[in-house]
């Protein structure tokens, strides 16, 4: 009997325990906070110590200043050659490779002879110069004579006019055939030796354009080649290239001129004090990125074609801001915070919204004020303090 008894309250007890639960749970849908509950919360964003406290602490403060605050974003890069230093030699007539004078990988300088191509059509080029030389020498002359004979009135006016013609007419084809050979890469001095007889054979020379390193190369002795054929690469990598992809999100941040450090994690090779030369106007759609281009010379053999860098791109934000240390801000939750100095003995927790948190300090966009103290040691001594003030309430 005492058994069952002993279960029969139990289960009373139970059955009372849970009704008590529901009332409570629906009075707490209905109700507010009291207005001392509301005014409590806000007492215990304070915290007040005493002189004891304060010493043992020695709590360390800033003053806050509301400014433009230059940081770094990272970014990856591609190294290729500057566009101004790298010169894709191709042969501008149809003809045989007759010599070489390089190999592949060998410095060269401009001007400097790399190979010569005997070509029919070359040759018929110089022929075709020469005889337009020769009748415009024969025009010239005539003109002279029949210049002199019309002043002393034994040829007429219209036979001048005539001789002028002519003579007009083929100063027009000796021009035009300058032309073609200058186009095919002949300067004036070659030019003069054809004519004086000094060079007269088929042989096309072909030279360096700038200076730099023979990277590809397609020449073999007795090769047949075609016009505009590309023959061999010369890179000058004393300036190269490099394309960095930034986030899309820090597209408004980019300026010409922002200053740029380039360099490999893998290694010490640093070059700082560059800038962005140019910003592509849109998305990248290969990589999702904003490109921003950046003309860097090459010191030590870096950074050099092919290579994968990092940038560290130098950018301020839009509108002032405040500037605060790590070791100032902790966390609740998800949400920081900084406690704020009220008076000597008094401090605010205040809640804030990072801008940017990076390597040594944080960027606060919004929480605080100018001219404003915050404490940047012992915050979490203050936030163990303050909870432990709030349970002995």
């Amino acid at each position: 009997m005492k058994k069952i008894y002993f279960f029969a309250l139990i289960v009373s007890l139970m059955i009372n325990f849970g009704c008590n639960s529901d009332n409570k749970n629906d009075n707490q849908e209905v109700s507010e906070a009291p207005p001392s509950i509301s005014q409590q919360d806000s007492l215990n964003n304070y915290l007040k110590l005493d002189d004891e406290q304060l010493k043992i602490l020695n709590l360390k403060t800033i003053e806050l200043k509301q400014e433009y605050i230059e940081y770094n974003i990272e970014a990856n890069g591609i190294v290729e050659p500057a566009p101004k230093n790298i010169a894709y030699v191709s042969t501008p007539i149809s003809g045989r490779i007759n010599t070489i004078y390089v190999n592949q990988g060998e410095n060269v300088k401009k001007g400097q002879l790399l190979f010569e191509i005997e070509s029919l059509e070359f040759g018929n080029l110089i022929s075709e110069l020469l005889q337009s030389k020769a009748e415009l020498d024969f025009q010239s002359s005539q003109l002279d004579r029949v210049f002199k004979l019309t002043e002393k009135k034994i040829s007429s006016s219209s036979e001048l006019e005539k001789i002028k013609s002519e003579y007009l007419k083929s100063n027009v084809n000796y021009k035009a055939s300058q032309s073609k050979l200058m186009a095919i890469g002949l300067n004036n001095s070659q030019i003069e030796n054809l004519i004086n007889g000094k060079d007269i054979e088929p042989h096309l020379k072909v030279f360096a354009p700038i200076s730099g390193k023979i990277d590809k190369f397609n020449l073999e002795l007795g090769k047949a080649v075609n016009s505009l054929e590309n023959l061999m690469t010369i890179i000058d990598n004393s300036l190269v290239l490099i394309k960095g992809y930034v986030n899309p999100e820090d597209a408004n941040l980019l300026n010409v001129g922002n200053k740029v450090c380039i360099y490999q994690k893998v290694n010490d090779f640093k070059i700082c004090d560059q800038k962005i030369n140019t910003i592509n106007p849109a998305l990248d759609e290969g990589n999702k990125s904003i490109v921003v281009n950046i003309l860097s010379p090459t010191i030590n053999d870096f950074p050099k074609p092919g290579l994968n860098v990092k940038l560290s791109i130098s950018v301020k934000t839009q509108i002032p801001m405040f500037k605060i240390p790590k070791t100032a801000c902790t966390y609740e939750g998800n949400q920081p915070l900084v406690y704020v100095q009220i008076k000597d003995n008094l401090f605010e927790k205040r809640y804030i919204q990072i801008y940017r948190n990076l390597n040594e300090f944080m960027i606060v966009s919004s929480g605080l004020k100018e001219n404003e103290k915050i404490v940047t040691s012992q915050v979490f001594t203050l936030k163990a303090l303050g909870r432990f003030e709030q349970f002995s309430e």
